[in-house]
């Protein structure tokens, strides 16, 4: 994707800066590898200015063009925002066309559409109910290690192995460590 900034004179200087990293990067001799870094690192130079200097330009015309439509007319100047931005460039749009029966493609709005929507109906309502499960369905799972009462010892433990910046509270391992004990009463609030 071409950014928007991007114009000839840059395809140019980059090309250029291929080319002469190629003869930096193949030259064997020592000296003329030397002087063909510093042409490189010239050239590169030179199309990072110019590369800046068009993204400044574009930037400059953006902020220019959202100055002259902000008074005028109010759903122009969203629209020019919207467009804005390094999100846009990774939109993707969903390609419009179904294939038929007959492996032929159609691209008509309504009959994408319409196609769309039987096939979503028939993926998310099931008409065939035998398929369904007899059994009802309990959300009443008991497990009595999972329900028991958090412990202290338990708190303690996991302080201890805990990884210095990982916890909520800044330090903690260093305060575990440093005081040897935790006061009942922050054990508590666990």
């Amino acid at each position: 994707m071409k950014k928007p900034w991007w114009n000839d004179n840059l395809t140019v200087l980059w090309n250029e800066v291929c080319a002469a990293e190629r003869i930096w990067r193949k030259n064997p001799s020592r000296n003329e590898r030397k002087s063909a870094r510093h042409v490189f690192v010239k050239t590169r130079k030179t199309f990072d200015k110019n590369c800046q200097q068009a993204k400044r330009q574009y930037w400059y015309r953006s902020q220019e063009e959202l100055c002259a439509v902000q008074n005028g007319n109010p759903r122009e100047f969203w629209k020019k925002i919207g467009r804005i931005g390094v999100g846009n460039e990774r939109q993707k749009n969903i390609p419009m066309e179904v294939l038929h029966d007959d492996d032929s493609m159609c691209t008509d709005t309504d009959v994408v559409l319409n196609k769309w929507k039987i096939s979503f109906d028939n993926l998310l309502n099931c008409k065939d109910k035998d398929n369904l499960p007899n059994e009802s369905i309990t959300n009443n799972i008991s497990d009595d290690f999972l329900d028991c009462e958090i412990t202290i010892d338990e708190v303690l433990n996991v302080l201890i192995k805990a990884k210095n910046g990982k916890a909520p509270v800044t330090n903690v391992k260093g305060f575990v460590w440093e005081y040897k004990r935790i006061d009942l009463g922050i054990l508590g609030a666990f």
